[in-house]
């Protein structure tokens, strides 16, 4: 049995008329992949922690309890909700530049890389979570945030299960997820237009750049905030960065489907596909 590439086809039904609505049926399964991981993780985060072993002398955990610069509300804003609004943004002005850029083509492409944040999203978010409640790691404010002393804890059970989830720091992979994401858009976005962004290409770097600036400034306060030490932020920028690259380049450069001995495939493939056969016949 013979397995040919197909080469995408601009006049095929789905280019021709697709919708929004059709386009989003077409990936129903994995929108519910990636809600069904959004809630898993989140019930993650009702477990409680392992408990490492801690020395109430030790510096380390011996810091004050600051309020958070960047505030938990702010992270799913910061990760998720600022890159898709800069996305349709993106989407409505390049279509208002360019007419013929509001085809099917189009929107499946604006519709992949939603899907493709919010599925980085998830997997970014189950992860941290599942990392957090296996590794058990004090924070440096632990003492202050669980008010220790003479071998008790005097604080709510939910204050002691976060004290304990310092590894690794979801704020630094969540932020750094939907930035990374950003950044890679932009870099596509301006490489692909180049005539509608004439002139010095410096500004353009400082734009494609601007994420990144967000994210680290948001790493930066776990630890000016002591919350985090340098390894735990580090550890969720790496997951959030990490996440977002593998999802994004899985999404934007997917290869064409392969299908049995189709009839429709185009005569170029038709050819590299016959081409390859012979090259992989033996010599008599």
């Amino acid at each position: 049995m013979k397995w040919v590439m197909l080469a995408p086809s601009s006049s095929s039904t789905l280019d021709r008329d697709s919708t929004c609505i059709d386009i989003g049926k077409s990936h129903a399964v994995d929108w519910v992949v990636t809600l069904v991981l959004a809630i898993i993780a989140a019930s993650i985060t009702l477990i409680q922690p392992y408990q490492q072993v801690f020395d109430a002398h030790d510096p380390r955990i011996s810091f004050p309890l600051l309020a958070s610069t960047v505030p938990d509300w702010a992270v799913p804003v910061i990760g998720l909700g600022l890159p898709a609004v800069i996305l349709v943004c993106m989407f409505f002005y390049s279509r208002s530049y360019n007419p013929s850029f509001s085809g099917p083509k189009e929107r499946r492409q604006l519709h992949r890389h939603l899907l493709g944040l919010c599925l980085a999203n998830s997997l970014t978010f189950i992860l941290t979570t599942g990392t957090k409640v296996f590794v058990g790691r004090p924070r440096p404010n632990f003492l202050a945030m669980t008010k220790y002393s003479n071998g008790t804890f005097h604080a709510s059970i939910s204050d002691i299960n976060q004290a304990y989830s310092a590894f690794p720091s979801g704020h630094s992979s969540m932020t750094m997820c939907g930035m990374v994401f950003l950044f890679q858009i932009l870099l596509g976005w301006f490489h692909r237009s180049p005539s509608q962004f004439q002139g010095n290409q410096a500004w353009r770097s400082v734009v494609c750049l601007i994420p990144w600036m967000i994210g680290l400034f948001v790493m930066s306060t776990r630890l000016i905030d002591y919350w985090h030490d340098y390894s735990d932020v580090l550890a969720g920028g790496s997951l959030g960065t990490a996440m977002s690259w593998y999802i994004y380049r899985y999404h934007s450069q997917s290869p064409p489907p392969l299908r049995k001995n189709s009839e429709d495939r185009t005569p170029n493939y038709q050819a590299l596909s016959e081409r390859a056969g012979a090259d992989t016949k033996s010599p008599v």
